[in-house]
């Protein structure tokens, strides 16, 4: 059963507490994604809001014609103006999104490689504008229906925005973008303190090593590694990794809490590992869900695989 009251679309979701926004005296709203990682200056952003007289500044992103069809497009005039706006073309409807990327800094050769401008979801709109657009309550999703909306009753303009941005609304770029985290070189910096990115502070204890071979890796704290070897992966909070155990590419998501000697006994009633990778597992290239219970000696190699599907998770109680 669906319920009414719950979020119908991203839209809708901004209606529904729209009415925290408007009770501030606030000229714009920022519409931002929660499931992207990149750094942009929004100062540069209401700059160009402000300069052009835009009602709505939607940030754009070049794109090959191979990746453009999995976002929404927006067809730029000279002025930086949005002419059109279509979600996820193909085909010809596609090709007709080209825009001339060159004119808005791009080199001839990367415009020629380049020449779509995808929706970043980043939206900048004036306070009144937004308010208008929400008050008609069939609109419940920017991408389908607000942006192409602004752009038939309001001015419309492109922010181009040409660094590191990663959509993470599917389970391949998740493990993507985690797993070059973990290069020595990485797209996205986590340690560029021009621009620093805040994290939840959780006051763990540090992560304990012993006997460990670890390469180019990072490991949250609160974890606890004996005798491990692990290369190229992301290990989050609180994990646990039994004795000669190796993760190869695995992007590990920790746990909540610590179990203690009440949920151990509780597993060994019900005949299920505790919380953790067991002894002597070997894994690579998967992605390892949040309080995974893993038994010893446990081996699998694959492309993408959340291991809670294979493993029962026993504190689900």
């Amino acid at each position: 059963m669906t319920n009414p009251n719950w979020f119908q679309g991203t839209a809708d979701a901004v209606r529904q507490h729209l009415h925290r926004f408007t009770a501030r005296e606030n000229d714009y709203q920022l519409i931002l994604s929660g499931d992207q990682l990149y750094r942009i200056d929004f100062h540069k952003v209401l700059e160009s809001h402000w300069k052009r007289g835009a009602d709505v500044t939607i940030c754009v992103i070049p794109k090959s014609e191979s990746a453009a069809s999995n976002f929404g497009l927006t067809k730029l005039g000279p002025d930086g103006r949005v002419e059109l706006f279509r979600e996820k073309p193909k085909g010809d409807a596609l090709r007709e999104m080209r825009t001339d990327t060159a004119a808005l800094g791009l080199t001839p050769e990367d415009a020629a490689k380049r020449p779509y401008l995808a929706s970043m979801g980043i939206y900048l709109f004036k306070n009144s504008v937004l308010v208008d657009l929400l008050a008609d309550a069939s609109m419940i999703d920017f991408g389908y229906q607000v942006i192409p909306r602004s752009i038939e009753k309001f001015d419309v303009y492109g922010f181009l925005f040409d660094g590191y941005w990663e959509d993470l609304g599917t389970i391949e770029a998740f493990y993507r973008a985690n797993m070059d985290l973990t290069s020595s070189d990485p797209h996205f910096n986590f340690h560029d303190m021009t621009a620093p990115i805040y994290t939840r502070a959780r006051f763990l204890p540090s992560t304990r090593f012993e006997r460990c071979e670890i390469r180019e890796s990072i490991i949250s704290e609160g974890s606890i590694l004996n005798g491990v070897r692990i290369l190229n992966s992301v290990v989050g909070i609180r994990s646990q990794i039994g004795e000669e155990a190796e993760l190869e590419r695995v992007m590990m998501m920790g746990a909540d809490f610590y179990e203690d000697e009440e949920d151990f006994q509780y597993n060994r009633q019900l005949g299920i590992p505790d919380i953790g990778i067991g002894k002597g597992s070997v894994i690579r290239s998967a992605i390892i869900d949040s309080r995974t219970s893993m038994d010893p000696d446990t081996t699998f190699e694959t492309e993408l695989l959340s291991c809670r599907k294979m493993v029962s998770c026993p504190w689900e109680r």
